[in-house]
């Protein structure tokens, strides 16, 4: 009995911490065009976008409409948050090859290509090894959607995720046509934040 009653104890001194999650809608805010944008998706006569996110990225869907190959040139790319302007890295490129010059991604005609952005800066390498710990990748959310992110080395109170609405991320493409550079600029804004239930 004095056992149980010492536990009951234990865990009443013990703060519980449980990690919220939230959700928030995004929509593109820029450029102002209701013709050719809906909620995510932009759309022209040579290519359509549809944008995704999560905490660590941002996805993308590009569908080349053309009867040309397109490519997209990622060292011309960059996303901006909070008023700065990140070098990005998609899927397939190594975190420790982060700062080596990437390689133009083709889409063919009439095809789709699906890939994740993530700012350079957002992803560092921590090394833990002096606390008798594996070292590991440590990825910075661009929007704080739980209380405890990625690999739980980030902490969000609700007022700071709460404090994000209306955040924007702006997103620049370099396209190439037929050797010309076309340059897509688009504006997210995430809005209605609240927790998941």
């Amino acid at each position: 009995m004095k056992k149980l009653l010492f536990i009951i104890a234990l865990f009443l001194c013990i703060p519980i911490y449980a990690k919220k999650i939230y959700k928030c809608n995004y929509t593109i805010v820029a450029p102002i065009d209701t013709v050719h944008i809906k909620g995510t998706l932009y759309t022209d006569t040579i290519i359509s976008l549809n944008f995704s996110l999560n905490e660590s990225s941002l996805g993308i869907t590009i569908a080349n409409k053309s009867a040309q190959p397109m490519f997209i040139d990622w060292e011309q790319c960059a996303m901006v948050i909070n008023g700065i302007s990140e070098r990005c890295i998609h899927s397939g490129i190594k975190y420790i090859e982060k700062a080596n010059p990437q390689p133009r991604t083709i889409i063919a005609p009439s095809a789709i290509l699906s890939d994740v952005l993530s700012p350079v800066s957002y992803i560092t390498w921590l090394d833990r090894s002096y606390l008798s710990l594996p070292s590991m990748w440590n990825i910075m959310p661009i929007v704080a959607l739980s209380t405890t992110s990625g690999n739980h080395n980030y902490k969000f109170t609700e007022e700071a995720i709460l404090a994000q609405e209306n955040k924007e991320i702006t997103i620049m493409l370099c396209i190439i046509i037929e050797e010309k550079p076309v340059y897509k600029t688009f504006t997210i804004r995430c809005f209605n934040f609240k927790q998941s239930k």
